[in-house]
């Protein structure tokens, strides 16, 4: 069984997701992702990685 993991790779796995947040939308409009479900239950698990949601 792993250990739990450490300060740097808690901070890692967020800058990880923050990117993917970029990354998912860029260049999308409020009216697209306000229409895309897919877009954000993405964005939202990220925002969850992160532990500010």
């Amino acid at each position: 069984m792993p250990g739990k993991p450490t300060d740097l790779e808690r901070i890692n796995h967020m800058i990880e997701s923050i990117n993917k947040i970029f990354s998912y939308t860029d260049g999308v409009s409020y009216a697209e992702f306000h229409n895309n479900e897919l877009l954000q239950d993405a964005v939202i698990k990220n925002f969850e990685i992160t532990g500010t949601f």
